[in-house]
């Protein structure tokens, strides 16, 4: 059984290697968005999620996500295949989002007491140009072929880290995401490198924006009153970890549209965005930056204490209604006292 993160990348794999449809899985989720929690069981999950994901697809003017869930070779509908296959292969990139699937992958395994010899692990990291696999969607098909990896078999160490890892992402508590991010030394590296990338979800201390807001803040400015432009500007991202150390958290267009919407809200104290309308598609939607956007930009204006916050990162619930919020000043998290009356 292989299990690849999305319909892009299992397209890309199906050309590669021709495997039979029933022998694919496809993760059709993306664990680096909204909030998560502690794990109960398969359809209890799944269900929690779709509605996370329905949500926001209503609010963008469409009919909900009944074609993705009932896709053909989805994870979640035939997760049951597992349980009976005599070997499972994951294959992932560098992304946040498919090292959390992994890590919730080894969860599955634990809770539901499946054979951990049975999983191989087959990581993608670099192309011939040097370009970091993001997922292998990125890759063409004989790209995947030619770069296949060597597998990798989970040990006891490594195994012990990826449950370690999924109680934190899904706890409430910063301070243990913080304390497994500054370790020197990890079971899984790569794992632990796309995991630094969840600090630059939280707000920066100068002006309250996750780096997401600022990237579509940034966007705006430049490219405004195109949305379309504006959120593809905003997934552009270079390759250099260096410049852009959040590099391996990468989303999708439908999450960063919401993201823009949410900051042209009307319900807030001082919009950093103004839209045509509130319930178009994207490419039937116009953006302007508003005076108090430029402002935040710039670091005049602190846009947690003027409008709150009310955001996730895995469990962790930001928010001020205890008076103060946690912001990220260097390479550190402060707990920083709010002025927001919201």
């Amino acid at each position: 059984m292989h299990i690849l993160n999305g319909d892009s990348a299992a397209g890309c794999f199906r050309q590669a290697f021709h495997p039979p449809q029933e022998e694919l899985l496809v993760f059709r989720d993306v664990l680096s968005c909204g909030r998560l929690k502690a794990y109960v069981d398969i359809k209890q999950w799944a269900k929690y999620r779709r509605d996370y994901w329905a949500a926001m697809y209503v609010k963008q003017g469409f009919d909900g996500i009944d074609d993705i869930a009932t896709a053909p070779n989805d994870f979640y509908n035939d997760f049951d295949q597992l349980k009976c296959a005599d070997k499972i292969n994951l294959w992932v990139g560098c992304a946040l989002s498919d090292h959390l699937l992994l890590v919730f992958l080894v969860k599955l395994f634990d809770v539901h007491g499946l054979d951990f010899s049975k999983l191989a692990i087959y990581q993608y990291t670099h192309a011939d140009n040097n370009l970091t696999v993001i997922g292998l969607g990125i890759l063409s098909p004989e790209q995947i072929e030619a770069l296949k990896p060597e597998s990798l078999r989970l040990n006891d160490a490594q195994i012990a880290f990826c449950l370690e890892v999924w109680e934190i992402v899904t706890a409430g508590n910063p301070e243990d995401l913080m304390r497994i991010l500054k370790l020197k030394q990890a079971s899984l590296p790569l794992l632990h490198s796309s995991l630094k990338s969840l600090f630059y979800r939280f707000p920066k201390l100068s002006n309250g924006l996750s780096h997401f807001d600022e990237l579509i803040l940034n966007a705006a400015k430049d490219h405004a009153p195109n949305t379309l432009r504006i959120i593809a500007e905003a997934m552009t991202q270079d390759m250099y970890p260096d410049k852009y150390p959040h590099i391996f958290d990468v989303v999708g267009d439908t999450y960063l549209f919401d993201r823009l919407k949410n900051m042209a809200q009307a319900s807030l104290k001082k919009p950093l965005l103004s839209l045509n309308a509130m319930d178009e598609s994207l490419r039937e939607t116009t953006t302007k930056i508003t005076e108090f956007g430029l402002e935040v930009l710039k670091g005049k204006q602190n846009v947690v204490d003027v409008n709150g916050i009310d955001d996730w990162v895995g469990g962790i619930h930001l928010t001020i209604r205890s008076g103060s919020a946690w912001f990220r000043d260097g390479d550190k998290l402060i707990l920083q006292a709010c002025h927001s009356n919201t």
